[in-house]
């Protein structure tokens, strides 16, 4: 009983005291501890913690261990300083931090600045009562995922690390409202954000971050989750939360530095695009899902007049379970695709095949292997349906035998599919392999027109749609890219009699330029009402869906697509997607 007696005023002064390891830092030590010189450094510099704090229970609420040479924390400490508020550990040699962190229940403030520390534990955002944390002057490279799980914090130092990327889970802590950056390898966009008079434009910015990646989450029901299954060139990579933008530019830099591409041979150049890479993958993706959910939609009102589609269907609810049955739709099942998909697939995997290359000759081999193989794909184009008689000859020289289709129908006039719309759903798989560059893109456009479609009319449509389709991958501005678009197309002075050809490339293309100007005019659910006003028009509408899929896929991104749309696609042309996405991606360096 005396024993425990005469140990409570000291319990009690625990409490009401801070322990401190030394007495005042001056100018002279505080710069010897800098450089390292620990012989010019602090007299008695523990390097380990004292016995005070590990041998006993203490009632301490405040510690102060800063300035010492201790190299790391027993992992039974919380189990000593049940009643921990305050922690200050700077100044150190830590180069890591226990799991068991997360046990000081009560803590408040922990300085961990000046250390080694080159990951932290995912149990520090276990710590419920922490406001303040300084982890500045580490080794830090990324942050734990669970950061945004710290829904007390108020106060963050994350300055002169070694991060190249915040993650966008910051913008999920709700109390916020001073974030220190300066001094790590971020992205030129997040330093414009810093201030040194405040950080409320960072913290805003990683807010709507955070909003814009969660908002369509709250319901799973709507939202797309593309299935990236990476391949072996990220098999070494461990992808911490937000660390895609990172991983990529170090992909980039590396190919440009190295030269080195055997892994990565498509893979954009350093500012080929503005759109970050998660925002690329996604407006990628969009492009193709958005053609194949474009054409599937076209064949339920394929060749019909407005007034027909109109009669058969409600433009509010389109969908792809509700098929008329006639002579055109009977070739087809709910969720089928045309060989306006199939075209759109072929040069895809013959681009993958070469690596970023857009070869003809690769190309229309694949093509005929594919008609050879699929009886089953039906085409409405008188053209390829002429090529495709022949195959063999088509194979052996594709330019020669296109030239010759042409000279037997010399003009539009006598046999309007020479000018034929065809030309264009191939153009969405091949500025893949150089959109960076407008020029190659066109250059590769005209040679698969050659190929196939030999007519100038097709070559001139197929570049107008490839520029469309790089500019908004390469983020440039929407109204720009569409104003650019409109203005080639008034300069072709269609006729009437053009104008009336639903096969016409030039008239696929303005139906396209509409739903463009509809999807931007629309609320949040633009996709939906843009492509549903385009396929209640009739006609093509197959190809029309396609193209106009495609672009309003890049504005939309796939996760904006309606998800019971792309559900309801054939399951096997979807795996057929998917993997090829996933290979290209990996191409790309994409992560």
């Amino acid at each position: 009983m005396g024993n425990t007696v005469s140990e409570l005023p000291l319990a009690l002064e625990e409490r009401n005291h801070s322990y401190r390891s030394h007495d005042h830092i001056n100018e002279d030590l505080y710069l010897a501890h800098c450089s390292g010189d620990t012989g010019l450094g602090l007299p008695n510099a523990h390097t380990s913690l004292p016995p005070a704090l590990t041998q006993t229970v203490s009632l301490y609420q405040n510690i102060d261990l800063s300035f010492n040479l201790i190299r790391e924390i027993p992992l039974d400490l919380p189990l000593r300083l049940p009643h921990l508020r305050h922690m200050n550990l700077s100044h150190n040699r830590l180069e890591s931090l226990p799991q068991s962190v997360f046990g000081f229940l009560h803590l408040e403030r922990l300085d961990l600045s000046h250390n080694l520390l080159t990951s932290l534990p995912s149990s520090l955002s276990l710590l419920s009562h922490l406001s303040w944390l300084d982890i500045s002057h580490n080794q830090l490279s990324s942050l734990p995922p669970t950061f945004a799980d710290l829904s007390t914090l108020q106060k963050l130092n994350l300055s002169n690390n070694q991060l190249k990327h915040l993650p966008i889970s910051l913008g999920a802590l709700p109390k916020l409202s001073v974030l220190l950056v300066n001094n790590n390898h971020l992205q030129e966009k997040l330093m414009s954000l810093c201030s040194q008079r405040e950080s409320t434009q960072l913290i805003k910015h990683l807010q709507g971050e955070f909003r814009r990646t969660q908002s369509e989450l709250t319901d799973r029901t709507f939202i797309n989750q593309f299935a990236r299954e990476r391949g072996s060139v990220f098999d070494s990579r461990v992808l911490n939360a937000g660390s895609a933008q990172s991983l990529f530019a170090q992909l980039q830099a590396q190919a440009v530095q190295t030269g080195n591409r055997l892994l990565t041979p498509m893979i954009p150049p350093v500012g080929a695009t503005t759109l970050d890479v998660d925002h690329l993958r996604d407006a990628i993706t969009g492009m193709f899902y958005g053609s194949i959910v474009g054409d599937s939609l076209g064949i339920l009102t394929q060749f019909m007049t407005p007034i027909e589609a109109d009669f058969y269907y409600s433009g509010s609810s389109l969908g792809l379970d509700s098929m008329q049955v006639d002579s055109v739709r009977c070739r087809y099942s709910p969720g089928d695709v045309t060989l306006s998909s199939h075209l759109v697939l072929t040069l895809l995997e013959s681009v993958l095949a070469w690596g970023g290359v857009v070869d003809e000759l690769d190309y229309v081999d694949r093509l005929c292997s594919l008609i050879q193989a699929n009886t089953q794909v039906k085409y409405d184009s008188h053209l390829l349906k002429g090529l495709f008689s022949n195959l063999e000859e088509f194979r052996s020289n594709p330019v020669l035998a296109a030239e010759q289709w042409l000279l037997q129908h010399p003009s539009p006039s006598s046999h309007p599919q020479v000018v034929d719309n065809m030309c264009l759903p191939p153009v969405i798989a091949l500025v893949m392999s150089e959109f960076h560059s407008l020029t190659e893109v066109c250059d590769n456009a005209a040679r698969i027109c050659g190929a196939t479609h030999p007519h100038q009319a097709n070559a001139a449509a197929a570049q107008c749609l490839a520029k469309l389709l790089t500019k908004l991958i390469q983020g440039q501005s929407t109204q720009d890219a569409l104003e650019d678009a409109k203005s080639t197309l008034s300069s072709q002075n269609l006729s009437s009699e053009q104008l009336d050809d639903m096969s016409h490339p030039w008239v696929c293309l303005s139906d396209m330029l509409k739903a463009v100007e509809m999807f931007l005019s629309a609320g949040e659910d633009g996709f939906r009402e843009a492509m549903s006003a385009t396929v209640m028009r009739g006609g093509h509408a197959t190809v029309t869906g396609c193209v106009t899929g495609a672009v309003l896929g890049i504005l939309t991104g796939f996760q904006n697509i309606p998800k019971d749309w792309i559900e309801n696609v054939n399951v096997d042309i979807r795996r057929n997607m998917d993997k090829k996405l996933n290979n290209l991606f990996d191409l790309m360096g994409v992560p």
